[in-house]
């Protein structure tokens, strides 16, 4: 063939393709990494929501469980609870009772509890 012809002739020029290619792939890539980040940031900003509502629940509860304990345990309502039978209280003997270092009495020794608790058994 002569030159003329071979000039004429429509080439493809396969090194500029595949580095468009590549732009177009990257670009790609990129824009798929970019909307998957998005949706995963979505999803999390969704489940911290419903934790904080969750955590914000169960703060109310424990304040309200708190208060029902505070009324429960309170001095009005225990005695209104000793006074209908619902408690049962039993005296402790004095003799039971080991004090140590009690103020202008000498000091309990083991063998003092030892022989207060063998005349309780005996009686």
């Amino acid at each position: 063939m002569s030159r003329n012809r071979r000039k004429n002739v429509n080439t493809v020029r396969i090194a500029t393709f595949f580095w468009w290619l590549m732009v177009f792939i990257g670009l790609s890539v990129l824009g798929l990494s970019y909307v998957s980040i998005k949706n995963q940031t979505i999803a999390f900003g969704e489940q911290r929501r419903l934790l904080e509502r969750q955590l914000r629940d169960l703060t109310e509860q424990n304040r309200a469980f708190s208060s029902q304990v505070t009324a429960l345990t309170s001095r009005s309502a225990l005695q209104k609870q000793l006074n209908s039978g619902f408690i049962k209280l039993v005296e402790i003997d004095p003799m039971q009772i080991v004090r140590l270092n009690a103020s202008g009495a000498q000091p309990a020794t083991i063998a003092d509890a030892l022989t207060s608790s063998k005349t309780l058994a005996q009686k």
